[in-house]
């Protein structure tokens, strides 16, 4: 539609407005049913002369005020005030609703759609234009959408572990209710089980479900895996059988890789595919000669994550060994978490965080230190946590875990209030990243003072904020977030509709390069940081948005 046509159908309607320009606003709040305010906005179009003076013909200028001369009930107050030769435009922004930064944003960007107008009315051109982005505002999300690039320093995920028990052989690499093992004696016994895996058959383009429970196996059975150019499969041996049968099934295992403990439980599932139950005492006596693989790849498959399963069947979702690798580098180039600490494996075993805390230990040369029934107590032990919002409530205060260096928040939005608490005793790291894009894509250290976000994307990683159009939407606005980069996962395990759906090219870097539909709500802030405001499909509509 052009902007003339507009106008003619506006002037058309002219009459019919009229007709009711004098009904209070009280009877139309009454009508409507519309709880709290109509809306945050006023307009007004007037003379005014006592305002600062403005050169004619000019562009844009900014004047600050200490206060709006007009209602203080809005979040925004727009006056067009016509001249001889122009038309002047003044706007009050409520500081406690908008920040004097993002204020700005909103100067340009309706400056921006000022000049397109008039050109439009000289060019009858069509009015999709006005929606596009100022070159000012293009230019920076572009710039905050991109993570750094940086190459990898490890081609597979494994590596990194085993360079630091080169490094350190004797160091304590995991430990479970006071038993541990160093880097030296896990990379053995994990070369044993390999070993046995290898001369099994299993090897590049294999799926190894490795179903524990919290021990010292459980390492060594993931390591073992990805000795062999195999995929992990992590399950939680305290998962339903028909749960576990299901997910067996659907990413075609090749094997089964749990303890003792649990070999007879395996054993009753109805499979029709090997189990190896494992002990450390067993395996530590056995030392048959290991060959390590050589023939896997950055893009071939690291490991695979099952969603809850909360709205149907669980979806199995593929994470590469690049996409893996660039993750776990986060927790030293981007948290600064170095070597020598204690991380406590406290997340579900099974869903992907357990991975962002298995390897993100093992690849620093950290001690991973699984929780026992007292989760206090195994808390007060560990230098590293990461949890969720709502669990980290409940831990209570800060000053309870005086050992605590680092908290990493995850899963869910992060309070102000809890980030206030937490912030001024802990480096508190809050982190996103959706199972389908390899963890985590987005890191941000807070402070007490700084406003709750999610930071900006990390190395390799390209975020987007859109509309339902897939266009970049202003700065401030809210839109859904779209992941790019090496962090996107090739798609769902059997379900083709729902990859096509979710998992679709990326316009804005061409070529092969997929981007991940995340379902969540987010805006860019002015700071150029990310805010994430919740899920899409749990929103309800607000004045319109």
């Amino acid at each position: 539609m052009s902007v003339h046509s507009i106008f003619h159908a506006v002037e058309a309607n002219r009459g019919a407005i009229l007709a009711h320009s004098f009904t209070g606003l009280v009877d139309i709040k009454r009508w409507s049913g519309v709880e709290g305010e109509l809306f945050d906005t006023l307009f007004l179009y007037q003379q005014s002369p006592d305002m600062p003076r403005i050169d004619d013909g000019k562009d844009m200028q900014v004047f600050e005020m200490e206060e709006s001369p007009y209602s203080h009930e809005y979040a925004v107050e727009l006056v067009l005030v016509p001249t001889e030769t122009c038309m002047r435009v003044q706007a009050f922004f409520n500081p406690k609703l908008i920040s004097p930064s993002f204020s700005r944003w909103m100067l340009v960007e309706f400056d921006h759609a000022l000049l397109q107008l008039c050109n439009l009315v000289h060019e009858d051109g069509a009015t999709a234009t006005l929606f596009e982005l100022s070159p000012a505002q293009t230019q920076v999300i572009e710039t905050v959408s991109f993570g750094p690039r940086s190459p990898l320093p490890y081609e597979l995920l494994h590596h990194a572990f085993e360079e630091r028990t080169k490094q350190h052989p004797d160091v304590r690499a995991i430990e479970f209710e006071g038993a541990g093992l160093t880097y030296g004696e896990l990379n053995d016994l994990a070369n044993t089980l390999a070993a046995t895996l290898s001369a099994m058959g299993v090897g590049v383009g294999c799926r190894v479900a490795v179903i524990m429970d919290r021990c010292l196996e459980f390492p060594l059975g993931l390591l073992a895996v990805l000795k062999v150019g195999a995929a992990i499969m992590p399950l939680d041996a305290s998962f339903p059988i028909n749960r576990l049968e299901f997910m067996l099934r659907d990413a075609n295992a090749t094997v089964v890789v749990t303890t003792t403990l649990h070999q007879e439980r395996m054993d009753k599932m109805n499979l029709t595919l090997d189990v190896v139950g494992i002990a450390v005492a067993d395996l530590a006596k056995s030392h048959p000669s290991y060959v390590a693989c050589t023939a896997a790849t950055g893009s071939d498959e690291a490991f695979i994550v099952y969603t809850s399963g909360s709205t149907g069947n669980p979806k199995g979702i593929p994470v590469t060994h690049a996409s893996a690798v660039n993750a776990v580098q986060s927790w030293s180039k981007e948290a600064g978490i170095g070597d020598g600490l204690r991380v406590l494996q406290f997340m579900a075993i099974g869903f992907d965080a357990c991975m962002w805390e298995t390897w993100g230990s093992l690849s620093h040369g950290s001690c991973l230190v699984f929780r026992g029934q007292d989760i206090e107590a195994s808390i007060a032990i560990a230098d590293v946590l990461m949890c969720t919002p709502t669990a980290l409530q409940h831990l209570g205060h800060p000053s309870l875990y005086p050992n605590l260096k680092y908290v990493i928040a995850a899963g869910e939005a992060c309070p102000t209030s809890l980030k206030t608490l937490w912030a001024s005793t802990v480096e508190l790291i809050n982190v996103y990243g959706p199972s389908e894009c390899a963890i985590l894509t987005h890191l941000s250290v807070m402070t007490p003072i700084t406003a709750v976000s999610v930071g900006k994307p990390i190395s390799n990683v390209k975020s987007y904020i859109l509309d339902n159009q897939q266009n970049h939407v202003p700065i401030g606005v809210i839109g859904e977030i779209y992941s790019s980069g090496i962090c996107v996962s090739p798609g769902y395990i059997n379900l083709p509709s729902q990859t096509e759906e979710r998992f679709i090219p990326d316009p804005f870097v061409g070529g092969s390069q997929m981007m991940f539909r995340t379902g969540d709500l987010g805006r860019i802030l002015p700071n150029g940081k990310f805010e994430v405001l919740g899920r899409k499909d749990n929103q309800v509509k607000l004045k319109g948005y």
